[in-house]
């Protein structure tokens, strides 16, 4: 299996390659511009979206997975309860936001708490979404 992580920031990739290492894990980190050089069609089983949102993006992640494959995604939303995260509107996302941006994908699990029940509980400031694409169809 190999685990592939990209990020924009230099710093990030050398930490994550520092840690990788410390553990013993095999990860091939780089710097990459997805704008610039996209994803390949269908070759992952798994991809992880952690605290990013460049909309335009969104279709060429869902084409990334391989048939089956699973996407987790979780990041900022505009009814965030405390000043944690950006601030820039542009990387918030608005209220179930992520389920029409992967609407083709088969959701698995979903979450958006937003202001509802204890606000010092629970991960009020993300959406959290987990969706399959659907397996290609047998003859």
């Amino acid at each position: 299996m190999t685990t592939s992580a990209w990020d924009l920031s230099p710093v990030a990739i050398d930490a994550l390659q520092e840690r990788a290492l410390a553990e013993g894990l095999a990860v091939n980190a780089e710097v990459r511009d997805l704008s610039v050089d996209p994803l390949p069609a269908e070759a992952f089983d798994l991809i992880y979206v952690g605290r990013f949102l460049e909309r335009s993006l969104c279709p060429d992640i869902e084409n990334a997975l391989r048939p089956g494959g699973v996407l987790v995604y979780q990041t900022w939303v505009a009814g965030k309860v405390s000043d944690e995260g950006p601030s820039n509107p542009d990387f918030l996302l608005a209220d179930n936001e992520l389920l029409r941006l992967f609407s083709n994908l088969s959701v698995r699990y979903f979450r958006d708490e937003g202001g509802l029940g204890d606000l010092d509980q629970g991960s009020r400031n993300q959406s959290v979404l987990i969706a399959q694409k659907r397996p290609e169809k047998g003859p």
